[in-house]
């Protein structure tokens, strides 16, 4: 017999996860809300997860399952999931890992309902699987107050507290379908546009600080394992959301999209880095290929943007930049602040006389010539390890804010 209106759908993609299906499972099952339905679909699995699904569907009326006669990946699941699901919320889980507790969906319903909120953000952990090492802990941002998707986005793009994980974060259904909002099939990181694109169009989200979700990092999963497909998903993204921003769709969210474009960029930039050289990437459209031969075109072994991304944060917190140091560090940090369009002002240097009188198109001075510059302005160090110390004193001389790339 069919249960009354669910108040959260639990919608799970299911492919070949035998090992760790069950404790997915037995989670959300064991959760202290009841009022709940499991919609697995099953990905056309070859392994057993088939006949866990089947044997826990038999045990609990809760639990519904579907499956495809083809593998068709996680988006097709999720958004057949999303056209079953009678919950008042919706919520999207990965079959190989668990809830933290048994009171998470509770917490999540009672807060959303009691706010009346379309969407709420929480945090996670990483462990191992195989020795369940904790490996990460991700707590959000800006908790406590309910705002509109504008201001959380523009929260996470400038805190640099961004995770676009579908798992979570906690959606109303009725939301969902008004906004008419759906994965992208045949990629990975499909994330990224969902997660975009329903925060951008929310008027009453809210973080909150809590651990809910645990990622199990296993050996040859999707997100582990290097595969030319994740170059090819950055790619599609980086084009699906410059596309909209040029024609207009972004007027709202405009800055914001830029900094995931820089981000996106970025992290194709580091993943291609790891492979050999020429690697072809795959593209479906004509689009997507003219943007990956810009991405490509643009592309550099730069040594020095793992540890600039690490200081990101840092520097976004100022107006204006002096880049301290005129030597190959330098050069590639003015290259990386480019790309990102940051207000670079001027080059600084110890001594002029040593250095040339203009970097990059912009005039090279001494610290004590730019005095008048204190004000939102950072001295990013971008010279050798063994020079930094020394630096940080001397520009600390005129008051200046330091933040040193080693």
């Amino acid at each position: 017999m069919m249960m009354a209106k669910p108040r959260v759908s639990v919608i799970i993609p299911v492919y070949n996860t035998e090992k760790y299906l069950s404790d997915c499972l037995d989670s959300v099952a064991g959760q202290t809300l009841k009022e709940l339905e499991l919609i697995c679909v099953d990905d056309c699995s070859g392994d057993r997860s088939t006949e866990i699904l089947q044997k826990y569907a038999q045990k609990d009326e809760r639990i519904t399952v579907l499956r495809f006669d083809e593998n068709r990946g996680q988006s097709a699941a999720r958004n057949r999931g999303m056209e079953e699901a009678r919950g008042e919320y919706t919520y999207f889980m990965d079959s190989d890992d668990v809830l933290a507790d048994a009171g998470v969906l509770e917490r999540l319903y009672q807060l959303a309902a009691a706010e009346k909120l379309e969407g709420i953000f929480f945090g996670f952990k990483t462990i191992q699987y195989s020795d369940k090492k904790v490996l990460k802990v991700f707590t959000r941002n800006h908790c406590g107050t309910t705002e509109n998707g504008h201001a959380m986005l523009k929260d996470m793009v400038q805190s640099g507290k961004m995770c676009w994980s579908a798992c979570v974060q906690f959606w109303n259904t009725e939301y969902l379908r008004k906004i008419n909002i759906k994965f992208m099939e045949g990629i990975i990181h499909e994330d990224v546009l969902f997660t975009f694109e329903a925060l951008r169009k929310s008027q009453k989200v809210r973080c909150i600080p809590d651990i809910l979700y645990i990622y199990r990092k296993r050996e040859n999963s999707t997100t582990t394992t290097l595969d030319t497909r994740h170059l090819e998903a950055y790619v599609i993204l980086y084009s699906e959301i410059y596309k909209a921003v040029l024609e207009g769709e972004m007027e709202d969210v405009e800055e914001e999209a830029c900094e995931i474009l820089d981000m996106l960029h970025n992290s194709f930039l580091l993943l291609k880095n790891r492979f050999p050289e020429n690697t072809p990437v795959k593209t479906t459209k004509p689009v997507y290929r003219y943007t990956c031969d810009m991405m490509c075109g643009k592309h550099k072994v730069r040594k020095y943007l793992e540890r600039m991304l690490a200081i990101r944060s840092q520097i976004n917190r100022y107006e204006k930049i002096i880049v301290f140091g005129a030597g190959r560090v330098a050069d590639e940090v003015m290259d990386i602040l480019q790309d990102w369009h940051r207000n670079v002002i001027a080059v600084a240097v110890s001594k002029k006389e040593n250095n040339p009188s203009c970097f990059h198109g912009y005039p090279v001075c001494e610290l004590r010539e730019l005095k008048g510059f204190v004000q939102d302005t950072v001295v990013l160090i971008a010279a050798s390890e063994r020079f930094t110390l020394e630096i940080r004193k001397y520009a600390e001389q005129y008051n200046f804010q330091t933040v040193a790339l080693f």
